[in-house]
């Protein structure tokens, strides 16, 4: 009989952070066979029981963190610039604080 992979709370899933990471980072193609081994990494924790996945999480999460950084290494590399995040809203505050106040003269 096929074993069932535990439930786990999904903010403990490693799959749906990894993918978000990966859409972050938006590899070309020719980067796929690494996010492939990425994501099974990912799944093949995410399926291990709780007890398994304490064993091998020394083992495995610093493999899948090198392929993080080294798509982004490559994104860089490839001289991509980063993605471009809309302004949070302490810079508009900032921005709209600086267009209406004027340098004071000193005395």
């Amino acid at each position: 009989m096929p074993r069932r992979p535990p439930l786990h709370d999904v903010d403990d899933l490693l799959t749906p952070a990894f993918d978000a990471a990966i859409q972050a980072i938006e590899p070309p193609a020719s980067d796929g066979a690494l996010v492939q081994l990425g994501r099974v990494t990912a799944r093949t924790l995410d399926a291990m029981s709780n007890a398994e996945r304490r064993a091998m999480w020394g083992q495995t999460l610093p493999g899948l963190l090198k392929i993080l950084v080294e798509l982004e290494r490559r994104r860089e590399k490839r001289g991509e610039p980063e993605a471009k995040k809309p302004p949070s809203q302490l810079d508009l505050l900032r921005q709209a604080h600086a267009r209406t106040t004027r340098p004071r003269g000193g005395l």
